[in-house]
């Protein structure tokens, strides 16, 4: 029995704290009072505080509500209708506090004296709080701040991908953005004439202002090339998938929907695939101005231009078509083509390769939107040939019939599309600019692919000589790692209104 008398005791000063202080559940309209009547509270319990939370009008849940006085420090929760209520208070004042992380209130507490017949309902308006953070810093060539730099800075966050802005550097170099959200951004250097290392920068904003280690710009005198182009008239076309590929033979039409209206500003284009002449030259005039190196049977990049990434693998084979390997060698310092075939277009270069040959020229590699619109010729040809038909005397396409000839031919074999480009469709894959992304559903101008490095890859297009026909359509994507070689991968080039390039 006197066990049970201690247990009693024990428990006696919890009854009577619950007894004095009803911490209610505000979703019970029994306990929730909104009213000023006085009338309305249990005066045997005590006085009742109460409110309500609303963000942009609507009711906002989960609200921390700190209530403050001399006999009681407690902590209530917003029900999802946006109340909370506390009865049993005596006499006195209390300071009613709301908190939520990210979010500021209005008024940020109230002090309430309670007595018989005082209003004892208190609202509070929340206001999310947006943080706004800044991106600076400085290119810099031979330790002096370069100035006219386009920094371009986009969002890469997987759904919110979209261009942020682009900015100059001043005269000494520096640059900034401001008034930017928590994000992941990449940031990209370009300037006509100059190489950057590095060439582009992740940015995770998710700790305050970011500021940028220096980028080192290095200027190079581009040599001249003996390219041929022609003009391609600005314009807008349907993009995508117009023929149905699926209902052809062999179907890959790999995301090409849904079509979409593309408007693009004129442009020229090199007639042909870029060839192994062509590439040689280059490597000569980048080898001799110090910017690529032999390494490992490949070439790589150095001194700022592409540092490190495989520019072309010399030493490329394909074992079933011995004719279809790199016929580009390098002996004695000297990059030279293997004699009869300097007019075959350019095999296993990577996607750096080719952008790096562009850039060096004051070129740049076309857009997928300005391949396909150059490719369909100023008509919604399904292929790139010079009527729109695919046979084995219109291109080099590897099952286009019965012959298949199974390695990359000299440029220009075949028939020129209505543009006057050759082997818009066959021969080999030519690398374009664009990272891979779905096609928007919205008409868009001069677009320039995903920015973001969620990507599959880079894009390639027109098919080659050891594809099936369906994938040398106008219309036919595929892409690759931007370090993919190949011995069916090439490239193109265009020149665009005082030399942009992205």
């Amino acid at each position: 029995m006197l066990r049970y008398i201690r247990v009693l005791i024990r428990l006696m000063p919890i009854f009577m704290i619950s007894s004095c202080l009803n911490i209610n559940n505000p979703n019970d309209s029994n306990n929730s009072n909104d009213s000023d009547n006085s009338n309305d509270y249990d005066t045997s319990k005590g006085y009742w505080i109460s409110g309500r939370i609303t963000e942009n009008g609507s009711a906002m849940a989960g609200v921390s509500v700190w209530i403050l006085g001399s006999s009681i420090d407690t902590t209530l929760t917003t029900s999802s209708e946006g109340k909370f209520s506390i009865s049993g208070l005596g006499n006195g004042t209390y300071t009613v506090t709301p908190t939520k992380s990210e979010y500021s209130f209005t008024p940020s507490n109230k002090n309430i004296t309670i007595a018989k017949g005082n209003d004892l309902s208190v609202d509070f308006t929340a206001t999310k709080n947006v943080t706004e953070f800044n991106i600076t810093g400085r290119v810099l060539e031979s330790g002096t701040g370069l100035a006219g730099v386009s920094i371009r800075l986009v969002c890469t966050e997987l759904g919110k991908e979209k261009d942020v802005a682009v900015v100059t550097t001043s005269s000494t170099g520096y640059y900034s953005f401001t008034g930017l959200q928590e994000s992941l951004y990449e940031l990209t250097p370009s300037k006509t004439g100059y190489v950057f290392d590095p060439p582009s920068i992740l940015i995770p904003l998710v700790m305050g202002h970011f500021t940028v280690p220096n980028i080192a710009a290095t200027k190079f005198i581009p040599t001249t090339t003996n390219l041929t182009f022609v003009t391609i008239p600005g314009g807008t076309f349907q993009m995508g998938d117009i023929e149905n590929a699926e209902n052809l033979p062999n179907p890959d039409p790999k995301d090409e929907k849904p079509l979409h209206s593309v408007t693009l500003s004129g442009f020229e284009m090199s007639i042909y695939e870029i060839t192994n002449a062509n590439y040689a030259q280059f490597l000569n005039d980048a080898n001799a101005a110090g910017y690529v190196k032999e390494s490992y049977g490949g070439v790589i990049g150095k001194n700022g231009f592409m540092n490190n990434n495989e520019f072309i693998f010399l030493s490329g084979t394909y074992s079933q078509i011995p004719e279809a390997r790199c016929w580009i060698t390098f002996s004695n310092g000297i990059f030279s083509v293997v004699p009869g075939h300097e007019n075959l277009p350019v095999v296993y270069v990577t996607w750096y390769g080719a952008k790096a040959y562009a850039l060096y020229y004051g070129l740049d590699l076309p857009t997928e939107a300005e391949w396909e619109y150059a490719c369909r010729g100023g008509r919604q040809y399904m292929y790139g040939t010079d009527d729109g038909t695919l046979s084995s005397m219109k291109a080099n396409c590897g099952f286009a019939s019965s012959s298949f000839i199974g390695h990359a031919v000299a440029v220009g074999s075949y028939p020129a599309n209505p543009y006057g480009l050759y082997d818009m469709s066959g021969n080999v894959w030519e690398w374009c600019h664009d990272k891979y992304e779905l096609y928007p559903s919205d008409s868009v101008f001069n677009p320039s692919g995903a920015q973001t490095d969620y990507s599959k890859g880079r894009i390639l297009r027109g098919g080659s000589c050891l594809s099936f026909e369906n994938a040398c359509r106008s219309a036919a994507r595929c892409y690759s790692h931007e370090l993919y070689k190949e011995a069916d991968g090439g490239f193109r080039v265009v020149r665009r209104p005082n030399g942009q390039h992205y």
